[in-house]
């Protein structure tokens, strides 16, 4: 058995890093006699049980230079300076890149072996534009100092693991550790009448912010319902102002009537979306590993995605889906006039989907995460 702290700012929010944590949570304690505590912002102790103890961790909102993550790094610090000598931890996990220097300090007190997964690399130019130039500065800096410090570095993409070598991190210290995907939670769907459809759904699944290039897909549809006009987009993951903001652009490319914006959705309704749709489109500009194109393929639905690092990891051309230059409106419409105007290459990829993301399993994850655990426990005993 082993006892393991999770750390990440939330646990339960919507969003890639969140949901990844869920799955690493429930694979650990799924039919393992592992004990987890999980130390974010939003959950309650009372929910605690016996596989899974939840530990608040004060934490407040303020961007500027990431002050809440600092704020959020000094509560942990208290929240588990008595918990790590009685709970007595075999491994401290952080997803949270600001709280690595609470979890590295402790890891030297109590003599806890620290590691830190990197879900996003912060070098690249896309993601960068996502945050304010002193947040960046701030994971900057906890990246160099992770590069350095941490008994582990577990990197959702070869992109972040090659960046964290280039920032001095030895070679047998970072480790390729993609996200998981719980075959069972996402059920491939009943075969397609591809031949016969008289409606094609396009879907979109993923925030608004600009590196997920939502832009970019919209502004290919014009093109798309020329070739195949009886095309239904439908974009998920959006709030009603992000949703507005969106509404000109598609009123100046007379296309409102081929776009339905469904907001956010339940597990339950997503799984049916997905197993409804000829396709999902995926076009970022910067991913981590990103978890969309994972759940549809266990669905069977093909995926067009960019040629990024965290999505050409997943999509494979020709084979489970298309890939596309990345900020390129146009390629993206040439690759869904191409799918959905070949049902053969449609029903291909369709059926190769799901047996693609096998090797990406929660199960077959899980060990592969237990055996980086029990190198770094050696390890540390040898020190």
């Amino acid at each position: 058995m082993m006892n393991i702290a999770v750390i990440n700012r939330y646990f339960w929010r919507e969003g890639g890093i969140p949901i990844a944590v869920r799955r690493w949570v429930k694979g650990l304690t799924r039919k393992r006699a592992n004990v987890v505590v999980i130390f974010a912002s939003d959950v309650r102790p009372e929910d605690s049980d016996d596989k899974v103890t939840f530990c608040r961790v004060f934490m407040k909102k303020i961007k500027f230079l990431d002050l809440g993550g600092f704020i959020f790094a000094v509560s942990l610090f208290f929240k588990m300076w008595r918990l790590c000598a009685k709970r007595k931890f075999d491994v401290l996990m952080v997803h949270d890149s600001t709280g690595f220097l609470t979890v590295y300090i402790l890891g030297k007190i109590y003599r806890i072996p620290a590691m830190i997964f990197f879900h996003g690399w912060i070098y690249n130019p896309f993601r960068e534009k996502a945050y304010s130039k002193s947040v960046t500065m701030v994971y900057k800096l906890s990246a160099h100092f992770a590069a350095k410090y941490a008994d582990a570095i577990c990197c959702v993409s070869e992109e972040i693991a090659e960046g964290m070598r280039s920032l001095g991190a030895r070679y047998e210290r970072v480790y390729l550790l993609p996200n998981a995907i719980d075959l069972d939670q996402f059920p491939q769907r009943k075969k397609l009448n591809v031949y016969y459809d008289e409606t094609k759904k396009v879907l979109y699944v993923g925030r608004f912010g600009q590196e997920k290039g939502l832009r970019y897909l919209l502004l290919a549809i014009p093109e798309v319902i020329k070739k195949v006009p009886n095309t239904e987009f439908i974009i998920l993951g959006g709030t009603k102002d992000e949703e507005e903001k969106f509404i000109p652009l598609l009123k100046g490319l007379k296309i409102n009537n081929y776009v339905k914006f469904r907001g956010k959705v339940s597990n339950k309704q997503l799984i049916k979306i997905y197993q409804e749709a000829h396709v999902l489109v995926i076009p970022s500009l910067s991913e981590g590993h990103a978890i969309v194109p994972l759940e549809a393929l266990a669905c069977g639905t093909p995926v067009i995605g960019t040629q990024i690092s965290g999505i050409k990891e997943t999509v494979i051309d020709g084979y489970n889906g298309l890939l596309v230059e990345p900020g390129n409106h146009k390629a993206i419409a040439d690759a869904i006039i191409k799918l959905l105007s070949n049902p053969d290459l449609l029903e291909k990829l369709s059926t190769n989907a799901r047996p693609s993301v096998k090797r990406f399993s929660l199960d077959k994850k899980v060990k592969e995460l237990i055996e980086v655990y029990k190198k770094l426990i050696r390890d540390h005993a040898r020190t």
